[in-house]
C-alpha cells in the first residue's frame, strides 16, 4: 500500500458501520498504537474480539511478511507483537459473517 494505513474488513460482512474507518483511525492515533481492531458486546455482556476488522500501520508489512514466512497464521498472535487498541462498537450485528442468502435473510429478519 502507498498509504500510512490499511483497513482490513472481510468481504462477507454486509453491515459494516459507516464510521468504522474513522473510529479506528481516531483510536489508533490517540493511543499511538500500531493496530486498531474491533470488539462488540452481546446481550449477555460477553465481549467478542473481531480481529480481522482492523486498521494497521503499513510500516508493519515487513514484520507481517516475516511472521507468515515463519509459518505463523494466528492473527491474534501477530497482534500481540504490536501495540494494539480495541475499539468497542455497540452493534455486534454489524460484524456478522454472512455466507449464504439464507443467512442474509435471517439477519434481515432480526
Amino acid at each position: 500500500a502507498g498509504t500510512a494505513y490499511v483497513l482490513s474488513a472481510p468481504c462477507d460482512t454486509p453491515g459494516l458501520p459507516a464510521e468504522l474507518a474513522a473510529r479506528l483511525t481516531q483510536a489508533l492515533d490517540s493511543n499511538q498504537a500500531d493496530i486498531a481492531t474491533v470488539t462488540t458486546t452481546d446481550a449477555e455482556g460477553h465481549v467478542s474480539l473481531h480481529p480481522v476488522f482492523a486498521l494497521l500501520r503499513t510500516s508493519l508489512a515487513d514484520d507481517l511478511a516475516a511472521f507468515l514466512e515463519a509459518g505463523e497464521r494466528k492473527v491474534r498472535a501477530w497482534y500481540a507483537r504490536h501495540k494494539t487498541v480495541e475499539v468497542a462498537f455497540p452493534d455486534e450485528r454489524a460484524f456478522y459473517n454472512i455466507n449464504s442468502l439464507q443467512e442474509l435473510a435471517d439477519l434481515e429478519r432480526c
